[in-house]
């Protein structure tokens, strides 16, 4: 608890990095879990990122090139993307994360 105190007053977390980390793991897997059980598809943090760019009228050229990734990595993503939200396209794949998204 002194530790704590300490850290504390000198502006720091009052956790050891070792704790909160395991404290954001924890909740994201919960998160993770309430997802899930609502039926909604997880992406990836890259897939999830690929999308936004997408969402912002870019094609694959330019989001390939934006991440530094293959036209060919961007494809096999936006593929993996449309499989896990049932959709046909880049529109409809954005559109159906927003519906699907807990409010």
């Amino acid at each position: 608890i002194f530790l704590a105190m300490a850290n504390i007053v000198r502006g720091e977390a009052p956790l050891s990095l070792k704790v909160a980390r395991h404290v954001i793991s924890r909740i994201h897997g919960e998160r993770k879990k309430k997802l899930l059980s609502k039926g909604v598809p997880i992406l990836s943090h890259r897939e999830h990122e690929i999308l936004t760019i997408f969402s912002k009228g870019n094609t694959a050229k330019n989001v390939a090139k934006i991440l530094s990734l293959s036209y060919e990595t961007v494809r096999t993503h936006k593929k993996n993307i449309y499989k896990k939200l049932k959709a046909r396209s880049i529109a409809e794949a954005i559109a159906s994360l927003r519906h699907d998204l807990p409010a």
